[in-house]
């Protein structure tokens, strides 16, 4: 999977591991079980630098794996737009990206401000 958002200073991308939505890895197997994303976020200094990993940016979610490009691009734009915000201000990501890491298909359903 290919797939990211960047605002200025900020990444996010979808990420495949396999990981499962009971936690772990995915089983094929169990018909209840679905392959979940993961996303992380990247920051950098300028564009000339790399983008490097600000520590507590990656975290699995309830997105899963099937999802339409559609509302995957909607879900990273929330993202992108919640930890834009964060990371500009100076404070930590952690809990704002604890807090997405519930994000689902519905949540592109409600209303709210893109950021691209």
């Amino acid at each position: 999977m290919d797939m990211s958002l960047e605002k200025e200073n900020v990444k996010v991308e979808w990420v495949d591991l396999g990981e499962s939505s009971f936690g772990g890895e995915y089983d094929p197997d169990n018909p209840r079980d679905i392959a979940v994303l993961r996303f992380d976020v990247f920051t950098r200094e300028d564009e000339k630098a790399e983008w490097e990993d600000p520590g507590n940016a990656s975290y699995s979610t309830n997105m899963p794996v099937d999802t339409p490009e559609p509302i995957l691009m909607q879900a990273l734009k929330r993202i992108l737009g919640e930890v834009f915000d964060v990371i500009s201000s100076g404070i930590s990501i952690k809990k704002t990206c604890s807090d997405l890491s519930f994000i689902e298909p519905s949540w592109t359903e409600k209303k709210q401000e893109v950021i691209a």
